[in-house]
This record gives structure tokens, sequence and C-alpha cells, in this order.
């Protein structure tokens, strides 16, 4: 075989590799040029980008500022809390160990000695119950006391009224009347106003009624008429009292007007409850 046929092969080879690497090389400058192009084309936006992140930066870069001015400030602060921390810190030391174990103790005193208290408080707690009794008792006997004694200066419809239910005594056979030994101060007194109102302001034939819930008496107070003795008013009432809603003590009483314009008790008579 002759020398250039044998040599002519490895020409054609490198031609070929030649040619492709040109195309190679073409094809990558194709796409260079491509990004290039598109590159160079996002460049507005990058720049508007860039240009927005610039502008948001600006109040950031202020606030650092600020901060910076107040670092300083915030760290005098701190040195100066630091400066102070020894000496409070130095008073609730003395405060632990000064004050506290005396206060302790005496807590501890104050604590043995609650069961004393407790026991003097609930032994007074079990004295008051007669104590208020025997209050209750005296005031009671000083209000009768003192009603017996201007029982003899008064005269009138006041003492009237009280004694008519508390000392209905006799009849011809001097016997007790019955409903006497029911009634209290409380209920003279419930009498004693309700009268006072119907002879004051009643019309005739108004009744007015009293009721006690605790000693179970009531009764009914009537206006009987309006008549006129030795040129004074007078008036005629009828007072009846019952127990447990049964009759115990009926009477009538005259009253007229004095001078002082005071109810005076001019008469009484009792009804006899049998023959109703």
């Amino acid at each position: 075989m002759p020398v250039d046929m044998i040599m002519e092969k490895p020409r054609l080879i490198a031609r070929y590799f030649f040619s492709l690497s040109v195309l190679m090389l073409a094809l990558s400058i194709i796409y260079f040029s491509y990004s290039l192009l598109t590159i160079v084309r996002s460049i507005p936006a990058l720049r508007e980008d860039i240009e927005a992140v610039a502008e948001s930066l600006q109040p950031i870069s202020v606030t650092v500022a600020g901060l910076a001015e107040t670092i300083p400030v915030l760290v005098a602060e701190s040195e100066a809390i630091r400066e102070a921390l020894p000496p409070v810190l130095s008073e609730v030391q003395a405060l632990r160990t000064e004050v506290m174990p005396p206060l302790m103790t005496e807590l501890a005193g104050y604590r043995e000695m609650a069961p004393a208290v407790l026991s003097e408080v609930e032994a007074l707690r079990t004295s008051l119950p007669p104590m208020m009794t025997q209050a209750s008792s005296l005031v009671q006997d000083a209000r009768v006391a003192g009603r017996e004694a201007s029982e003899g200066a008064v005269s009138g419809l006041f003492t009237g009224l009280v004694k008519m239910p508390m000392n209905m005594v006799t009849g011809a056979s001097g016997a007790m009347i019955a409903g006497n030994q029911y009634l209290n101060i409380e209920d003279a007194e419930r009498i004693q106003r309700k009268g006072f109102e119907l002879l004051a302001r009643g019309s005739e034939g108004e009744s007015t009624d009293w009721k006690n819930a605790k000693t179970k008496m009531s009764g009914k107070i009537t206006l009987l008429d309006t008549f006129t003795k030795n040129d004074q008013q007078c008036r005629r009432i009828r007072v009846k009292t019952l127990r447990r809603n049964k009759p115990v003590d009926e009477r009538e009483i005259s009253a007229c007007l004095d001078g002082n314009n005071e109810w005076q008790v001019q008469g009484e008579k009792m009804v006899d409850l049998l023959k109703n």
C-alpha cells in the first residue's frame, strides 16, 4: 500500500474532528450570545430591584443609626444598675439576717398564744347567750319599773290602754280575767299604738287589727261612736283580745279630749265572754 494512502486516513480523521470542534465552538458562541442577551434584557429589572432594596435599606440604616445612639445610654443605665445592685443585695441580706429571725420568733409566740385566745373567744361566745338573756331581762324589768313609776302620775289613755290588757283584774268575784297571763309588753304596745291611731283619725264603725306572732296573741280595736260630754269630744272603743284566734278578753273604753288635747279615760266596761 502506498505511503500516501496510509497518511490520508489520519488526515481525514483530523479534519473530521477539527470540523466538529469548529461546530462545537460555534454552538458555544451562540449559547453564550443568547445567555448574554438574556442577561442584558434582565438588567433593567435587576436595576429596579436594586433601587427598591436601596430604598428599603434607607429606613433600616436610620433605625440602626438611632440604635447606635441609644446603645451608649443603655450601657450607661446598665452600669448604673450594676453599681446599685450591691447595696440593694446588702439591704436584702441585712433584712434576712437581722429582721426576719426576730419577726419569725415573734410570730411563733403569737402562734403559741393563739390556742389560748381561741379558748377565751369560745368561752366568751358560750357566755354571751346567758348574758344577753340577763340583759334583756334587765331591760324588760327597767321598762316595767318605769311604766309602774309613771303610772301614778299619768292618767289618760296611755296608762289605760296599757293597763287594760295587762291588769284586767276583778269582776265582782275578784277573779283574774282570762288573757292577763298571756300578754306581754309588746302586746300592750301594739294595743296602745293601734288604739291611739283609731281615736285620733278613725271613723265610726272602723276597726284595726294587731297581731304578735311570737306570743300567738292578736286582737281587734273598733271605734263604736263619737259623742260630747261636758263640752268635750269623746269616743268609745271596743278592745278585743285573742289568743290562738280564741277570744280571751273584751272591754269597752270611753275617752275624752281634755284641755291639753290629750285623751283621758272616762270609764271602761268589761264584756262577759261567756255570753258570746
